[in-house]
């Protein structure tokens, strides 16, 4: 009895929370970090200022499965610089996120880095299979085949800003 106990304990501690969706971790993984760097820097700094406020967007209504199996939402975050109402710029940073996991990566480029790269950790690039959908049979968390009423399909044509930043071709250049 208590080895099963001790497994069912290990076993709740081990899974992540229902809480912790994709949304919440990029703020808890990547801007949460980012603000805390970004407030110990000088005010006397030549770097750009920070941004005065960040948003979080998620790309993905489902889960979308990469070539290994694991399942990622891409989101976007959109930057206001300055004080007052300034203008929001929009997918400053651009990534996905393993719910399962935990793990937060960054288009870096043209490959996709972890989080921590935007933090001044030295970080080789990503598998590249990460962030990047299984092909025309992927299956997404649910089990359902993208185009299936649950799962959405990721614009198959992509307009690359001079900046690496990646829009989908119609969209509106910020």
């Amino acid at each position: 009895m208590p080895c099963r106990l001790a497994l069912l304990v290990f076993l709740l501690a081990s899974a992540p929370l229902a809480s912790e969706t994709p949304e919440s971790l990029v703020q808890e993984k990547l801007l949460a970090p980012l603000a805390a760097r970004e407030k110990t820097r000088s005010s006397y700094s030549r770097a750009r200022p920070p941004a005065a406020e960040r948003r979080v967007r998620m790309l993905d209504a489902a889960p979308i499965a990469d070539a290994k199996g694991g399942a990622f939402v891409g989101f976007a975050v959109d930057a206001r610089y300055g004080r007052g109402a300034g203008r929001w710029q929009e997918d400053v940073i651009t990534g996905c996120v393993y719910a399962g996991t935990g793990e937060v990566y960054l288009r870096y480029g043209d490959a996709f880095r972890a989080a921590g790269v935007l933090l001044g950790k030295t970080i080789p690039p990503a598998a590249s299979h990460v962030c990047r959908a299984a092909g025309a049979n992927a299956v997404v968390a649910d089990g359902k085949p993208p185009g299936s009423a649950s799962a959405t399909v990721r614009g198959a044509r992509i307009v690359l800003r001079s900046n690496g930043a990646a829009r989908p071709a119609g969209a509106r250049p910020s």
